[in-house]
C-alpha cells in the first residue's frame, strides 16, 4: 500500500525515508553502549543530491511508491476537475537552474518525464515548462527566478502565463476545428 504521506516526506528531507513517527509513540531505545546521543547528526554516506527542493537521491530509490502516488494525485486532480465541468492542465515547472549553468538536461528532469508520462496514461492535459523557459534563455539569458529564492520572479510569470496562454489557444482551436 502506497502511503502518500510517507513519500511526501521523504522527498522533502535530507533523510532516508522514514514513516512518520505515530503521535503516542515512545522513542527506539538505543542498541548497547556505542549508540551515544550527540549533538550532530551522522553524515551520510554520499551527500544526497537536490535538484527542484527535491532530494533525488532518495527519490530514485522509492521511484515506483512515487510514480504511484503521482498517479494517484493526478486522478484525484482530474476527478475533482470532471464533478466541476473543468478542464485540467498541468504545468510542470523546468529545471531553470540547470538552465543557467549551461545544462539542459538537468536531474530534475526526472520529475518532468515522470509527471509526463503519467499524465498522459490518464488522459491529462500536461504542459512541460522545460523547453519553455529553455528557448527563452538562450534567447534572452535573464532570470526567471528571484536572486534570494528559487520562485518565479515577474518575469518568469509572464514566460510561463504566455506558454500557457498560447497551450489553451491551440487547444481550444483544436477542439472548434
Amino acid at each position: 500500500q502506497v502511503r502518500p504521506d510517507v513519500i511526501l516526506a521523504s522527498l522533502f528531507s535530507s533523510s532516508p525515508a522514514q514513516p512518520p513517527a505515530e503521535p503516542d509513540a515512545a522513542p527506539e531505545p538505543a542498541e548497547g553502549p556505542a549508540a551515544v546521543a550527540t549533538d550532530m547528526p551522522a553524515e551520510p554516506a554520499t551527500a544526497p543530491e537536490f535538484a527542484a527542493n527535491v532530494n533525488l537521491t532518495d527519490l530514485l530509490t522509492v521511484r515506483s511508491d512515487v510514480e504511484a502516488a503521482t498517479s494517484y494525485g493526478f486522478e484525484q486532480l482530474q476527478r475533482a476537475a470532471n464533478d466541476m465541468g473543468a478542464n485540467l492542465l498541468l504545468v510542470m515547472d523546468g529545471d531553470r537552474r540547470s538552465l543557467r549553468e549551461g545544462n539542459k538536461n538537468g536531474p530534475a528532469l526526472v520529475l518532468n518525464e515522470m509527471a509526463s508520462r503519467e499524465a498522459e496514461k490518464l488522459g491529462i492535459a500536461f504542459l512541460d515548462l522545460q523547453p519553455v523557459f529553455s528557448a527563452d534563455w538562450d534567447a534572452h539569458q535573464r532570470r526567471f527566478e528571484h536572486d534570494v529564492d528559487n520562485h518565479w520572479n515577474a518575469y518568469g510569470h509572464e514566460v510561463a502565463a504566455r506558454a500557457v496562454a498560447d497551450h489553451i489557444r491551440q487547444h481550444t482551436d483544436q477542439q472548434s476545428d
